[in-house]
């Protein structure tokens, strides 16, 4: 077996211990223990409602409208939030490669025999 098989095998017996924990919660009028509910006894009913609540509003066009309507205004947000990030991030960006090329440039500058010898000379004075 796949594991995409037994994942929904998986699924099927949460629905049907789910089914079986509500019968017997509504024949008993009490609700079951907490160790008895599993995060899969929960979660797997739960779902299983709000996909068919998607679908049939799915199957109107008023409720497609909609639902494309909440999509793109939910794209629109997260979209808006990557371009929020990525313009407030440029100055930092900025810094770096500027604080990098100042780096590179005093290495570059340091490293002619010229400016090298004067640094020596200095610090030979400052030493002795």
């Amino acid at each position: 077996m796949n594991a995409v098989g037994g994942f929904f095998h998986a699924r099927i017996g949460d629905l049907k211990d789910a089914q079986v924990l509500m019968l017997d919660g509504w024949q008993t009028r009490s609700l079951p223990s907490s160790h008895v509910l599993t995060l899969g006894r929960i979660l797997t009913p739960l779902a299983l409602l709000v996909f068919l609540n998607v679908m049939l509003a799915l199957a109107t066009s008023n409720g497609r409208r909609r639902f494309l309507e909440v999509a793109e205004a939910v794209l629109a947000s997260i979209l808006m939030a990557a371009l929020l990030v990525a313009v407030l991030g440029m100055p930092i960006g900025a810094i770096y490669l500027v604080l990098k090329a100042a780096a590179y440039f005093i290495r570059a500058v340091l490293s002619l025999p010229i400016i090298s010898g004067i640094f020596v000379s200095i610090r030979d004075r400052i030493i002795t």
